[in-house]
């Protein structure tokens, strides 16, 4: 009975390691999407800015 008790909490103890792995993984993966999300963002209103002063350009040339 000794050794089954001994492979359940083994067993036990790899799962909740496995599961702090995936969290932290998860937590990883958040952030990365959030940066990214924020460099599109950036990335977005930088583009309007330009086609704004483009605009503004084309109206001084005609």
């Amino acid at each position: 009975m000794d050794w089954e008790m001994t492979l359940r909490n083994e067993r036990e103890k790899g799962r909740e390691e496995g599961r702090i792995e995936e969290r932290a993984k998860t937590e990883e993966q958040r952030k990365r999407a959030e940066a990214e999300k924020n460099r599109a963002d950036a990335a977005e209103e930088r583009i309007r800015k330009l086609e704004e002063k483009l605009a503004l350009l084309e109206k001084d040339v005609h």
